[in-house]
């Protein structure tokens, strides 16, 4: 476990690619929430792609998941609400 803390404050190494938030958060959100509770994804203006790692950011958006998730443990009718703007 103290590994795993260690890692969330490292920044990660290699090279970084274009990212489509919009498809990652689609997808998470699809394959990470128990069926109990509802997720949605709004992107209604374009969502331009981001420069990063992968990895590091899915694990950041999945802890953020986890963490509504467990926060709607007690709501049968759990719902989860991402939006994505830029500014």
């Amino acid at each position: 476990m103290a590994r795993t803390f260690a890692q969330l404050g490292r920044l990660p190494e290699g090279p970084t690619s274009e990212i489509d938030l919009e498809e990652m958060l689609r997808s998470l959100v699809a394959s990470d929430l128990p069926r109990t509770i509802r997720g949605t994804v709004d992107a209604s203006e374009a969502v331009p792609r981001v420069r990063g790692h992968l990895e590091a950011l899915s694990r950041a958006f999945r802890n953020l998941l986890g963490n509504a998730v467990e926060a709607l443990a007690d709501r049968p009718d759990g719902r989860i609400e991402v939006t994505i703007a830029s500014r």
